[in-house]
């Protein structure tokens, strides 16, 4: 008999067993799902059992940056001959938990295909796709930096030239965050203040001197972070934007400052995260050879009893 319990997260080992034969050697999805299920930010954690045996899990969690959806992940035994029973009863549980103010919204491998065909079939949409390609430094040829715009009257600065700018470094800020707003409009970001903007932005792991602006006219139009990564000798390309849609040219001439970065100080990766709904991170793979990469796919499930508008969710 298939029975639902609330978890009481006593049961690590059992869960990791469940991960591994859920995830098989994806040791990073196992990794995540466990921070996640430990995580301070948990509103609910539900585990299937049949007969005593863990068959399923799900997990439930806000997120304070992106404030108006209710996150989950699911697990489920590979073995267990009637995974979508599991599916069902984990998702009532956690709906009736939760109730239907904010949608619901998950992310999955698109080789996932027990929940992706599961979600398509119970009224989930995608709303977005995310690749996390990666490009080796020394693969970037000549050719690659072709038909990138000339500086003209452009200035391409660092953010240490800036930081202690008042107006650009204020213009920066905003830019960026405009940029991301504009990005995620499928789920929106919290209401944050310039200060909190500037820090994420002047983060510990940004490479000040390797992130840049262009500007003309005192006027900041495009940006590109650039941070470090956990992974050794790799760099990881971080939020990029330009005020018009027209200057995406700049996105490439900026990334090709910092190849050069990453050339000159030995780095011999590059890593990133690219969202289809992000133009700009998009442009990056018109221009480079990142080498093909499983992609994310990101699915949300809106109730008729949503707030009616963006306006009103924000108050």
């Amino acid at each position: 008999m298939l029975t639902i319990k609330q978890n009481n997260q006593s049961n690590e080992g059992i869960v990791k067993n469940l991960l591994t034969s859920f995830f098989g050697a994806d040791t990073n999805s196992i990794l995540d799902f466990l921070r996640k299920w430990n995580s301070k930010n948990i509103i609910c954690t539900y585990e299937g059992y049949d007969n005593e045996k863990l068959v399923g899990i799900i997990i439930c969690w806000k997120n304070s940056f992106h404030p108006y959806c209710t996150y989950f992940s699911i697990a489920i035994d590979r073995n267990y001959e009637l995974p979508h029973n599991v599916i069902t009863l984990l998702l009532q549980r956690m709906e009736t938990t939760v109730g239907e103010i904010y949608p619901l919204q998950t992310s999955i491998w698109e080789t996932n295909y027990l929940l992706k065909t599961y979600y398509e079939k119970k009224g989930f949409h995608e709303i977005r796709r995310t690749y996390i390609p990666s490009l080796k430094i020394s693969a970037i040829t000549e050719d690659d930096y072709l038909n990138t715009p000339s500086k003209n009257h452009q200035s391409v600065c660092n953010l240490n030239d800036i930081e202690n700018n008042k107006y650009l470094k204020e213009q920066l800020i905003t830019l960026v965050r405009d940029t991301y707003e504009l990005t995620h409009k499928a789920n929106l970001v919290a209401t944050l203040d310039l200060g909190k903007w500037e820090a994420m932005i002047f983060a510990d792991d940004t490479i000040l001197e390797a992130s840049y602006v262009v500007i003309e006219n005192q006027e900041i139009l495009a940006f590109a972070l650039l941070h470090d990564s956990d992974t050794p000798a790799t760099l990881e390309l971080g939020w990029r934007g330009a005020k018009k849609f027209e200057d995406l040219s700049l996105i490439v001439l900026l990334t090709c400052y910092q190849f050069n970065y990453g050339k000159d100080n030995a780095y011999e990766w590059v890593e990133t995260e690219i969202d289809t709904t992000d133009p700009f991170q998009l442009e990056l793979l018109h221009h480079f050879p990142f080498a093909p990469t499983p992609t994310l796919i990101t699915y949300q499930k809106v109730f008729s009893r949503r707030r009616n508008s963006e306006s009103e969710v924000r108050e």
